[in-house]
């Protein structure tokens, strides 16, 4: 019985890292699309750096939580830590750290799913 649930946990870690991988590319993807739309309207937050890197992180806690609810705190972490290499790799967090608007943060601050935080950077 132990070998079955030992093939169960390894069947789904590939479905975890897929998922942690499909996060960060909708995180990337997000936050390239809020820097093409936001470029020089609205006023810019205080304090972007950490804006953006909240906006980020609860992105990936909306993604995961929603793929899977009962995640652990070590798994959202993992998935967290991974979106802001990610995101700091291709740059896109310094892009956002420029050009977040004020009106954009705090609509995705108030977000309650990963799809209406998207819908505050069409």
């Amino acid at each position: 019985m132990s070998e079955t649930t030992g093939s169960s946990e390894r069947a789904r870690t590939p479905n975890v890292a897929a998922r942690n991988l499909a996060a960060t590319i909708a995180v990337v993807t997000l936050l390239v699309g809020a820097v093409i739309f936001e470029v020089c309207s609205g006023s810019a937050p205080d304090r972007p750096e950490a804006r953006c890197e909240a906006l980020l992180d609860r992105f990936v806690e909306l993604r995961v939580r929603a793929a899977n609810p009962k995640a652990s705190d070590y798994v959202l972490e993992q998935a967290k830590s991974e979106a802001r290499i990610e995101a700091e790799r291709t740059e896109a967090l310094q892009t956002c750290r420029e050009r977040l608007t004020e009106d954009a943060a705090a609509c995705a601050e108030r977000a309650l799913t990963a799809d209406q935080l998207e819908q505050c950077f069409p």
